[in-house]
């Protein structure tokens, strides 16, 4: 960006509403465990389909974010958002019809597709408010709140009545988003755009973006089998989402004491921290299985991801004094979370999740050798890097 003009204040019904709907179009995401779990009940998929079908609903959401940088200043964002929430539904209705596993995922990517782009939409509302801080905090807040009452309501929801019921539960929840578009403001400030690659491609930039992939390689590998994982040992789903919610709800700790931390033990320590805390999460998985243990699991790899992910943005802006290269971190996060679960499903065999534990700790790894060598040479630019 090279320069903006002021736009009418967004007031704070549209504050409230764009908000209040912002879980909505990343449903998909926030339950992907038990999305997973109702299509191998449901339609008998197996676990390298389940996978293949995560793949695809995140490389449609990576394309949508990375076309967002294109679009989203150039339109009408109420019109812009009823456009794309329509196309969610459609892609509901198209899923609950769908006949067969290449149909199935196809309705999945383009719910992915234009739910990402409403997603890209209301960040960027955000973005415009006066205290865009104190608004992403909300809409985290509101977001975890979904997930931990997804998680605990959904199971006895798709016990009842398999995947079809959780689709059409999505597509009423999209049916209120779509109805309360009017409310969102119609242009947001006028802006300059200016390419962003230009940043983007040097070393710096660079590895702080490679290292937000491979962090993202990393959750969208656990986030789409640490369902099937318990089950594989022996636990119930309804008892797994409560464990599960119970892990959510431990990582907005992560994300509030990241702060305290990274002046503790500093941003290096703090990433280095939060890798040996992931693979250690997975290493309690690999002991006799039971809910005590998943639990812990599940709590103690929220808390270090939700931490480690408060400080990325901060590295990738270190590293580049520009201040450009952030716009790209969520096409990056999109298509690592697309990439892990692909690359599993290329190499699982049955109920084995062994290469699933060995690319969540690989990745974790390299994410933080990547995040840690674009903080050095953001710090050798005499940036400095603190949230």
């Amino acid at each position: 960006m090279t320069g903006s003009t002021p736009s009418p204040s967004i007031g704070s019904t549209a504050l409230a509403v764009a908000v209040l709907i912002s879980p909505i179009p990343v449903a998909f995401f926030l339950l992907l465990p038990l999305l997973v779990g109702a299509t191998v009940d449901s339609l008998g998929f197996t676990s390298r389909q389940a996978g293949l079908m995560s793949a695809a609903m995140m490389l449609a959401a990576a394309i949508s974010a990375v076309s967002a940088i294109f679009w989203v200043r150039r339109v009408n964002w109420r019109i812009a958002a009823a456009a794309t929430l329509g196309t969610s539904l459609l892609g509901y209705f198209l899923a609950i019809a769908a006949d067969g596993f290449a149909a199935f995922v196809l309705a999945l990517a383009l719910i992915g597709l234009s739910g990402g782009c409403t997603y890209s939409l209301l960040l960027t509302i955000f973005s415009d408010t006066e205290n865009p801080e104190r608004s992403f905090g909300f809409t985290l807040a509101v977001q975890v709140s979904f997930q931990v009452i997804g998680l605990l309501l959904v199971p006895s929801l798709t016990d009842a009545g398999g995947i079809d019921a959780l689709l059409a539960l999505l597509a009423g929840l999209n049916v209120l988003a779509l109805v309360s578009v009017w409310w969102l403001p119609a242009m947001g400030r006028a802006v300059k755009q200016a390419p962003v690659w230009d940043a983007v491609f040097k070393p710096g930039p660079l590895l702080g973006l490679m290292g937000c992939f491979f962090f993202f390689f990393n959750i969208g590998c656990y986030w789409t089998y640490i369902e099937l994982i318990g089950r594989a040992g022996g636990l119930e789903s309804q008892a797994m989402a409560t464990a599960l919610a119970g892990g959510v709800s431990v990582g907005v700790l992560g994300a509030l004491s990241a702060p305290w931390l990274g002046r503790k033990i500093g941003a290096q320590g703090l990433v280095i921290a939060c890798a040996l805390g992931t693979i250690l999460s997975i290493g309690m998985l690999l002991s006799e299985m039971n809910l005590i243990v998943f639990a812990a699991s599940a709590g103690l790899y929220n808390y270090v991801w939700n931490a480690s992910l408060a400080y990325q943005y901060a590295i990738v802006n270190a590293a580049d004094v520009t201040g450009r290269s952030v716009a790209a971190t969520p096409a990056f996060h999109a298509i690592g979370g697309a990439a892990g679960p692909a690359t599993a499903a290329m190499f699982i065999s049955g109920q084995d999740f062994t290469v699933v534990y060995l690319l969540i700790s690989g990745a974790v790894i390299v994410s933080a050798a990547m995040l840690i060598g674009a903080l050095r040479l953001g710090s050798s630019s005499h940036e400095v890097v603190s949230i």
